[in-house]
């Protein structure tokens, strides 16, 4: 055999695949690769209106520990209705087929600004026995 100092094509693949993953050392001669991108955090707000706790638990796990949780009842009472976020979101409970109408009336003066918008609705499990005539 030579005096040839090349690599294997095998080892010229593992290094590659080192790079990509992020782990390959100075020992090796190769700079390990970042990425260019920062992660920021979103701003949310939860927007919700509850009766019996339920909605307000939901709500609470979709703004998580940094979202801003907001009581459409006490919105409507400081007469705020604009919002400015990342991702605003609804929570709310469907009465007899039906937003409750705090929540029609809330949505229909509110000014939503955000690049992604979504709403919960919460609907209870009602047993209904069938009724033999």
């Amino acid at each position: 055999m030579g005096t040839d100092k090349g690599i294997s094509r095998r080892e010229a693949l593992a290094r590659i695949g080192m790079i990509v993953a992020g782990v390959a050392t100075s020992s090796i001669g190769l700079s390990v690769l970042t990425s260019c991108a920062e992660k920021t955090q979103k701003k949310r707000i939860v927007l919700y209106f509850t009766a019996t706790g339920n909605c307000l638990y939901v709500a609470r796990q979709l703004a998580g520990e940094e979202g801003q949780l907001l009581s459409i009842p006490q919105m409507v009472k400081q007469n705020q209705y604009e919002f400015e976020a990342d991702e605003i979101g609804i929570v709310y409970p469907i009465y007899g087929h039906m937003p409750p109408n705090m929540v029609r009336n809330f949505i229909r003066k509110a000014k939503l600004k955000a690049g992604y918008k979504f709403a919960v609705l919460t609907y209870g499990a009602r047993k209904c026995d069938a009724i033999e005539i």
